[in-house]
């Protein structure tokens, strides 16, 4: 009897319930018991949109969003007998209300490992569960005055127990997401930042639009592993060669990568030759390598 007892106390104790002052967007599954809540204000983020992975000792990330926010973080503990595919179908019914762009979704294996999720995505030991048994679903919410990016991981132990982890953040500066329409499908090209300033048609600067290039990249919070190239396009001009447009391509870049001292950079010109439907055919472009 006091066995039974003591296992019973050890299970009500592990997982403490927390009382939230802040509801959050996104509302917890009916019943579901809080188990951990945190914010940051203004601090750098990662925004997971892709699979994750564990190559030797270090986590793979095949897609993420980078920048500085305020976070909000929710974990919870939902009641015995609770099917994991009804907590994120639930979650997912929420977005659709919201009238978001899904940016990423998986189940199950497609999300890659569940314990590297848990230990270093999330930090929360607690999320540990088999491969099959996780779905994850990121989304944003852009409005006129604000953006939103919410996402969901919903798990169930091996102890059969289903947990929901609700990440919520609302960036200090709107981050540009390419969502390329592809067969009425939508997917995101990560590791791509498309700045707001722009160089000449022949790849100089007016007064004070390279400090604003600067200033730009240093806001993005970029990963510390991987080649990060600043690459400049340029409009395609009939009275000149593409040869030529490559080459001042190339000299606006490599302004950029003297004047940027916080970050690495390699300079890369492409003149007229990539250009795109979804964004100006002069443009700057910041690329990271370890996130396409």
């Amino acid at each position: 009897m006091f066995k039974s007892v003591w296992l019973i106390a050890c299970t009500i104790l592990s997982f403490p319930t927390v009382t939230s002052a802040d509801p959050g967007e996104l509302s917890p599954y009916s019943r579901a018991v809080l188990i951990h809540e945190s914010s940051t204000e203004s601090g750098p983020f990662e925004f997971i949109v892709g699979s994750v992975e564990k190559i030797k000792r270090n986590a793979r990330i095949d897609g993420a969003l980078y920048g500085t926010g305020d976070s909000f973080v929710r974990t919870y503990e939902l009641p015995a007998a609770t099917r994991r595919e009804l907590v994120m179908d639930y979650f997912v019914d929420q977005l659709n209300a919201m009238d978001v762009s899904i940016l990423f979704q998986c189940e199950g294996r497609d999300c890659g490992r569940a314990t590297t999720w848990a230990s270093e995505v999330f930090k929360r030991r607690e999320l540990s569960a088999p491969n099959p048994q996780q779905a994850y679903v990121a989304a944003v919410k852009n409005t006129p005055t604000d953006q939103l990016l919410l996402s969901v991981y919903v798990v169930e132990r091996g102890n059969r127990k289903v947990l929901s982890h609700i990440l919520e953040i609302r960036p200090e500066k709107s981050i540009e997401i390419d969502l390329l329409n592809q067969d009425d499908t939508t997917t995101i090209v990560p590791g791509l930042f498309v700045l707001d300033s722009q160089p000449n048609l022949d790849g100089t600067f007016e007064v004070g639009v390279l400090d604003s290039v600067v200033n730009e990249i240093n806001q993005l919070v970029l990963p510390a592993t991987g080649e990060t190239y600043v690459v400049c396009h340029l409009q395609h001009q009939t009275l000149k060669d593409a040869a030529d447009q490559i080459l001042e391509s190339f000299t606006c870049a490599e302004s950029i990568t003297e004047a940027v001292t916080a970050t690495q950079l390699i300079p890369l010109g492409v003149g007229p030759l990539q250009p795109r439907s979804n964004a100006p055919n002069t443009r700057i472009e910041i690329v990271t390598t370890s996130l396409l």
